[in-house]
């Protein structure tokens, strides 16, 4: 006697989103097979093993700069990759500062876009329940984290907007597709916020401790519409990306830059500006303290300067989050001070906010505690090697 039993009445049951999905995928990723992927490493499945820490820390061929380091999310604001194992983050906003951050992230893309050539761009979107604004997509000839860059000079910026977003995928995943004209030669790609205007996140929103908000994409992809004959140097600059292992320090290019002297090297100088500088309790400067604070801004003009960061501290009274947020406004109105005065300094300066949780003097005395809120200016400068 059979012990198994079949039921009849039972047919298979076909899961029409799941059906969809995989015939929308299908479609995406086999139209246009020929063209090549202008993006190395598109699944981000391929890891750098960072140099300064001898652990895995970025996807290769992918650069994280202002800072120089790998993000970070809460796990609550982590999503699940649409395919594979890995994803990547992409910043975009601060909730503490209401801006765009400047942190961001690029690539070099394995064959030069061609003036005047059509090209597609398409990837999975995830915004982790947070509201899609916008995501820009910066070409440009100069890289990102060379002397200088300045994204208002950048060869083209290709913006995403919600219009873009084609299909809804599984986990509000989205699929995102935009067909564009290129408008100079570009060998690098930088994404980020570029928009000019902030992006509304609340304090809920923040997914790391300094407040940053991140989109996340997966299998990202830039081929040409008229797929021609392949870049003679496609391995080589995929090979060029993934030997470059150091990923928490700055200055690291692919490409070299004629107007860095190579017999230079880089110094940092540290300005503190007291909080007796502002307003108590407040981000504005004290109008008394301005002729003082111009008279420095005047002597960092004077300098060889390759990067400024200024980054706001506070002392342990009161709540953290309070301080934190002005902590970053103080160091955001030094920022907007310097560039009032010397407006070229605009395209080098990155503001950060620590709270209190670099102190430089003892917290329990009031002497102390005055030193602890102040406002860091880090200066960093090319100077000349005599040894070479």
């Amino acid at each position: 006697m059979n012990k198994f039993k079949t039921n009849h009445t039972c047919q298979p049951v076909l899961n029409y989103y799941f059906f969809f999905s995989i015939l929308f995928l299908f479609c995406v990723f086999t139209k246009n097979v020929n063209a090549q992927n202008l993006f190395a490493n598109p699944g981000f499945e391929d890891i750098n093993t960072c140099s300064e820490y001898h652990a895995t820390c970025a996807p290769e061929a992918w650069f994280y700069i202002n800072p120089a380091t790998n993000p970070l999310v809460s796990g609550k604001a982590a999503v699940s990759p649409m395919l594979g194992n890995n994803i990547l983050l992409v910043p975009v906003g601060n909730v503490f500062s209401g801006k765009a951050t400047p942190a961001a992230l690029y690539t070099m893309l394995a064959c030069s876009l061609k003036a005047g050539e059509q090209y597609k761009l398409s990837f999975f979107l995830n915004s982790s329940g947070r509201k899609f604004h916008q995501l820009d997509f910066v070409f440009s000839k100069k890289e990102p984290s060379g002397y200088h860059f300045n994204v208002d000079s950048a060869s083209q910026i290709v913006s995403i907007l919600p219009q873009h977003i084609i299909a809804d995928m599984k986990q509000k995943w989205k699929a995102v597709e935009i067909i564009f004209t290129a408008g100079n030669d570009a060998e690098f790609c930088l994404i980020g916020n570029y928009s000019g205007q902030p992006f509304s996140f609340s304090l809920a929103d923040q997914m790391s401790k300094s407040g940053n908000v991140y989109y996340f994409l997966d299998e990202i992809k830039l081929q040409p519409i008229i797929p021609g004959t392949a870049c003679s140097d496609y391995d080589a600059v995929i090979q060029k990306m993934y030997a470059q292992d150091s990923r928490h320090t700055d200055h690291i290019i692919l490409k070299e830059d004629p107007r860095i002297n190579p017999k230079a090297f880089f110094v940092t100088d540290t300005i503190s500006i007291p909080a007796a500088y502002f307003k108590t309790g407040k981000a504005d400067l004290d109008k008394k303290m301005l002729p003082a604070f111009d008279s420095i801004v005047a002597l960092i003009e004077k300098r060889k300067l390759y990067k400024i960061e200024v980054t706001g501290h506070t002392d342990n009274q009161g709540d953290s989050a309070i301080n934190q947020k002005l902590s970053l406004q103080r160091a955001n109105t030094v920022k907007d001070r310097l560039i009032l005065i010397a407006p070229g300094l605009n395209d080098i300066i990155f503001t950060e906010g620590k709270g209190a949780v670099v102190p430089v003097a003892d917290n329990n005395t009031a002497a102390g505690r005055a030193m602890n809120r102040r406002v860091e200016i880090i200066l960093t400068c090319a100077a000349e090697n005599k040894q070479h």
